[in-house]
């Protein structure tokens, strides 16, 4: 059985996902907390294999936290009531593996689980966005990005050294609002296929933020 650590910003939201997890045959709850530092202390020791997590929690943004359990063996879900939070972007950029638009009552959760387990993401258009301009990759039109030889290109993205082809198309259709369902028809993929490209990309993104992180470390040393 796959275990989750919970933290959240207040009692209700906490009982909400706490019940969702009870729902689910496959999910227990490991530990859970408010207060990010807490959750730094105790997840070593508990050891889940997820992390669910508010965005801001009693003692401040949650970026921070995510950013220091990189590399452990432990994978991140954001919780959100909407994917336009300004924070969503760090926290997915700091190593979080997805996020989960939540509603007021719940619900969800544990789908979200499945397809964060499964290696499975989506992304909204305002996401797609800020990663392509963090990679340097313009957006290609809808016309562009749509061509089923674009779907495996491996060669380098125009304008970025660090993106294929592909990538920059996919990223360029979720920027135009293009679901996972229609690139899959466009390109003559799986729909589950396009969301681990998806995920591939934002983990790409991820080592690519850290790279850049270390390498303004030496030079300011």
């Amino acid at each position: 059985m796959r275990s989750v650590f919970l933290l959240r910003h207040s009692d209700s939201p906490m009982q909400i996902s706490k019940g969702e997890l009870l729902e689910g045959m496959e999910w227990e709850l490991a530990g859970h907390a408010q207060r990010w530092r807490e959750a730094r202390e105790r997840i070593p020791l508990l050891q889940p294999d997820v992390l669910v997590t508010d965005l801001r929690v009693l003692d401040g943004a949650v970026p921070r936290l995510i950013q220091q359990l990189r590399g452990r063996r432990i994978r991140t879900l954001v919780l959100v009531p909407g994917a336009d939070e300004p924070l969503l972007i760090d926290a997915l950029l700091a190593g979080a593996r997805g996020y989960h638009v939540e509603g007021p009552k719940g619900g969800g959760l544990l789908n979200a689980l499945e397809d964060l387990m499964e290696g499975r993401m989506r992304l909204s258009p305002a996401l797609a966005r800020q990663l392509l301009e963090r990679l340097g990759a313009p957006r290609l039109t809808p016309s562009v990005a749509c061509l089923r030889s674009l779907a495996l290109d491996p060669k380098p993205a125009t304008g970025s050294g660090v993106i294929s082809q592909a990538q920059q198309a996919l990223l360029s259709l979720l920027a135009h609002g293009w679901l996972a369902v229609e690139i899959a028809r466009a390109w003559w993929l799986e729909v589950a296929e396009v969301e681990r490209r998806t995920a591939q990309v934002l983990r790409l993104a991820q080592r690519c933020t850290a790279d850049w992180a270390a390498r303004e470390l030496l030079d300011a040393a």
